[in-house]
């Protein structure tokens, strides 16, 4: 309890002692990433097919790249995997990022917020030292912010401040922070984007799907007199409500009209083309990005799933991880040969025959040894 109250009273939170940028260093407009989708700007029926769009891509893709451990390592010349660096960070990777979310979280988070708003910004909290005085510090928090304004050296950034419990906005330096942007940046978050089209699609057949459901009966009165006079509208009108009132009052939904009336129904159903669109749009999205139907049902060949990871999971991890690296590890940690790196296991997609056959050949020509093949290809404890 002790080392606990001693490292909060000498931690260093940067959400409470960064200065603003002057400015003139301030971005203009044409030079800031294009702005994010807000509430604001967008109808309920487009937030919602908005949401039923990128919820199936952003869940799977998140769930699948947080499976990956993500480590502090060091590696040699080659950039070969040497050994585990276990220290602050790689605890914030594996354990404990914040004191809200583990690990597995942070990437979940940090995915999510960058295929939903193009970018995504990884910002240590808490330090144990200022980090504009030294380089040489511990991190003890991570989060994950989204940009709201651009500037030369800085970014303003709308993080969660976990001391008052709210969304916060500050200005970091770009030195100090790792900004990730999405690999499909082009596909998925520029204004004419596939995805966008497809939003915008979708919301359509949602409206449409909504008025064909509407309660109105749409119809049309012929009356046995033209209503071009004033008069004649005026008495159109009263006929109209009559009509309406009849209806409202009949426990049934029935009305009479005159002998010379005529009633025309328009809500009949009309073919269109918004559904066919929509699917047309959707398998263009997947193909680009790299997701097929088997991979979101879990019917999925082992041929599939590798290609799944290398097209897709690979560079949103490499973006990922690149982003920590600016964040969290010097210039100096770099040239020592520290890394930050997706470890993700090559058997865990191969069925258990071939497994056995790997196994088999890998031990007889001495590649691995057979307390190896057990913990790495089995998770079975060494003999």
């Amino acid at each position: 309890m002790a080392g606990f109250l001693e490292r909060a009273k000498k931690a260093y939170s940067i959400l409470a002692n960064v200065d603003e940028p002057s400015n003139d260093e301030r971005l203009d407009e044409d030079q800031t990433r294009p702005s994010t989708i807000t509430s604001a700007l967008y109808s309920r029926v487009w937030r919602d097919s908005s949401s039923k769009v990128l919820a199936p891509i952003t869940t799977r893709f998140s769930v699948d790249a947080s499976l990956v451990p993500i480590r502090h390592v060091v590696v040699d010349d080659d950039e070969s995997f040497l050994d585990y660096r276990f220290g602050s960070v790689d605890d914030r990777l594996v354990r404990k990022a914040n004191i809200d979310q583990t690990g597995v979280a942070l990437v979940q988070d940090a995915i999510t917020t960058m295929l939903e708003e193009g970018v995504c910004v990884i910002v240590p909290i808490q330090t144990s030292k200022s980090p504009l005085d030294t380089t040489g510090y511990d991190i003890w928090s991570i989060r994950i912010g989204t940009v709201t304004q651009w500037y030369n050296k800085a970014v303003q950034v709308s993080i969660y401040n976990e001391i008052t419990g709210q969304r916060v906005e500050k200005v970091l330096p770009k030195s100090y922070v790792g900004v990730v942007y999405n690999p499909f940046y082009n596909v998925m978050n520029q204004p004419n984007s596939t995805l966008k089209r497809l939003i915008d699609k979708q919301a359509l057949l949602d409206l449409s799907d909504g008025r064909v459901g509407s309660p109105g009966l749409d119809l049309i009165l012929q009356l046995p007199y033209s209503t071009k006079a004033a008069t004649r509208q005026e008495e159109a009108e009263k006929r109209r409500s009559a009509i309406e009132k009849q209806l409202y009052d009949s426990a049934y939904g029935i009305a009479y009209i005159g002998s010379t009336e005529k009633v025309t129904q328009l809500n009949r159903p009309v073919n269109n083309t918004l559904l066919d669109g929509v699917k047309t749009l959707k398998e263009d999205l997947y193909n680009q990005i790299g997701l097929t139907p088997s991979i979101l049902n879990g019917t999925a060949s082992e041929e599939e799933l590798n290609l799944y990871y290398n097209r897709t999971l690979e560079p949103l991890l490499k973006a990922l991880t690149d982003g920590l690296m600016s964040a969290c590890l010097t210039e100096t940690a770099i040239a020592q040969g520290q890394r930050i790196m997706a470890m993700p296991n090559n058997f865990k997609m191969a069925s258990i025959s071939s497994l056995a056959e790997a196994a088999d050949k890998l031990l007889r020509n001495e590649v691995l040894s057979g307390n190896e093949a057990r913990t790495k290809m089995f998770r079975i404890r060494p003999s």
